[in-house]
């Protein structure tokens, strides 16, 4: 019998979590919803749905989580979107109105909404989960309550992978600016452990434009802001149960960084993992911003 890398990787995800037929182990895709969905997302989400399809034929039972960053600050005008979005550089994209008429809510929820549909016609059973429904939810306030008291343990595993310029105000959590409403620019000058607040000033360059200058003090739960991406990832693991998450190879460090933090922060095992390769087209890597609007 011939075994294809999907039965390989049902087994790594066995060997690392357990045997156990009773159980659904559960699979998780990103997307970044700052453009629509491209032939790269398409390409992950089949993959890993051929890693689902190995563990069935095998009955166990499986479920994917489509996954969302719509709380992420966007940074540049994507091409061919209206020159005004400029105003809108470093909010959550889930806080931007659509960009291209008054048919979604949001920015995000027109990309969103083309995710979903790319899901539907695909024909996979999946949750869809959104960033911004999930911190307003308080889904990751245990996890982002553990990252600030011990936000030290946190910046030992992170701040050797950053540049040296990178380093010196890291924080792991980014406040959303009460003064502009932008979760790129304000960053945290002061961390009240017990309180779980953190007091911020809204300072930094994001996407080539500074912030506002507000100063403020904010509640980290419940959706008050986000945790930067390097702990976003493996807090979604740990909330959710994650046992399988696939990714480009321009990610492998960022994975190995969150398999750190599950182990040490959270106390929990990580999923498994496999990399693969990326898309190039007209030499250059295929990224959402450069995708045609909807």
């Amino acid at each position: 019998m011939i075994e294809l890398w999907p039965d390989k990787e049902a087994q790594q995800i066995l060997k690392r979590h357990g045997d156990d037929r009773q159980k659904t182990y559960i699979f998780e895709t990103g997307f970044g919803p700052s453009g629509k969905p491209h032939f790269g997302t398409f390409g992950e989400v089949v993959r890993t749905n051929y890693v689902m399809l190995a563990m069935r034929d095998q009955d166990y039972q499986t479920k994917l989580i489509a996954f969302s960053d719509d709380m992420d600050g966007l940074r540049k005008v994507p091409e061919g979107f209206p020159a005004w979005l400029r105003e809108h550089i470093g909010k959550p994209v889930s806080s931007i109105p659509d960009p291209l008429g008054d048919e979604y809510p949001s920015y995000s929820a027109r990309m969103n909404a083309l995710l979903v549909q790319m899901l539907d016609e695909l024909e996979l059973d999946y949750e869809f989960r959104s960033s911004t429904e999930t911190y307003r939810a308080g889904l990751f306030n245990e996890q982002i309550a553990m990252v600030i008291r011990h936000y030290e343990a946190v910046q030992e595993i992170i701040l050797p992978t950053l540049r040296e310029e990178t380093r010196e105000n890291w924080f792991p959590f980014f406040p959303i600016c009460e003064g502009c409403g932008s979760v790129g620019h304000a960053h945290v000058v002061e961390v009240n452990k017990e309180a779980l607040e953190v007091s911020y000033v809204c300072d930094r360059e994001f996407g080539g434009l500074p912030g506002c200058g507000t100063r403020g003090r904010v509640s980290v739960l419940d959706g008050s802001g986000k945790l930067q991406w390097k702990v976003d990832w493996p807090t979604r693991w740990h909330a959710f149960g994650v046992h399988y998450e696939m990714f480009g190879k321009d990610l492998i460090e960022s994975a190995e960084v969150g398999d750190r933090i599950v182990q040490r922060v959270f106390r929990g095992t990580p999923p498994a993992h496999m990399f693969y390769e990326l898309f190039w087209m007209h030499a250059a890597k295929k990224s959402r911003s450069r995708a045609a609007p909807a």
